[in-house]
């Protein structure tokens, strides 16, 4: 396992709550929280995605960063814990975007197979069942789209509105242009939808910038496994109001 990843430059590390992340050496940038991946990701994302799958009868629902698949699994388990497994496409889809194309195969192989060890780590660290894997692996086989991501996503031409948008790039020392403040203002004016909520392990000034000028109020959050420090949360539409998600 590791020597799939050794060869694009990552590396597979443990992290404290026993789900495993993926590390640039060259750039010392960890995927996740050493804390802990499995435990940050449902704590940053897969509780406003729950809230989001609550309050919309139908959503579309935009990850930027694939990574090892950690949000996509937890929005499956997500409608699996509300609607329950159904053979045919759902109300609910999502898309996610990554620029490394090993990373994109390697999660599609999964989706298609039986077993694989990382995957079989983080179904372990979210407690998901043999019968849930196989449920989950069906709502994405139906409800999922993977698309390339470039530097800055610029070359998305479709005219998608997403209601849920799960912001899980690589921090600005990584990825500078996905971070940038007209990036960040031109991807919410033309994929955020009338009612959109926008969750992120950051907490920058651009991104604040951006979310205001699109009509969003934002939240701050308690940085995971930090006293100080801050994560973003924001909404707008008629969907959401804070008292959601306090």
């Amino acid at each position: 396992m590791n020597r799939v990843f050794e060869q694009i430059r990552f590396t597979v590390e443990s992290t404290k709550d026993g789900s495993p992340t993926l590390r640039l050496p060259d750039l010392g940038e960890w995927m996740h929280h050493s804390a802990g991946a499995a435990s940050e990701t449902l704590y940053i994302y897969k509780s406003v995605i729950d809230k989001g799958l609550d309050a919309l009868s139908s959503s579309k629902t935009c990850v930027v960063g694939l990574g090892l698949g950690y949000i996509e699994i937890s929005w499956a388990l997500g409608l699996l814990e509300r609607v329950g497994y159904e053979p045919v496409p759902l109300k609910h889809q999502i898309t996610s975007f990554e620029i490394v194309p090993e990373l994109k195969e390697h999660f599609s192989e999964w989706l298609n197979q039986d077993s694989d060890l990382i995957y079989d780590q983080i179904s372990d660290c979210f407690k998901i069942t043999v019968d849930q894997k196989k449920s989950i692996k069906n709502i994405l086989a139906a409800n999922y789209k993977l698309l390339p991501m470039q530097s800055d996503i610029t070359t998305y031409g479709e005219s998608t509105r997403w209601n849920i948008i799960c912001y899980d790039a690589y921090s600005s020392k990584t990825s500078q242009q996905l971070w940038s403040e007209e990036f960040l203002n031109t991807f919410l004016k033309n994929h955020a939808d009338e009612s959109c909520v926008l969750t992120t392990y950051a907490c920058t000034g651009n991104l604040k910038r951006a979310l205001e000028a699109n009509g969003f109020q934002i939240i701050r959050r308690t940085a995971y496994n930090r006293i100080k420090g801050h994560s973003t949360l924001a909404f707008r539409g008629p969907s959401f109001n804070a008292e959601m998600f306090m």
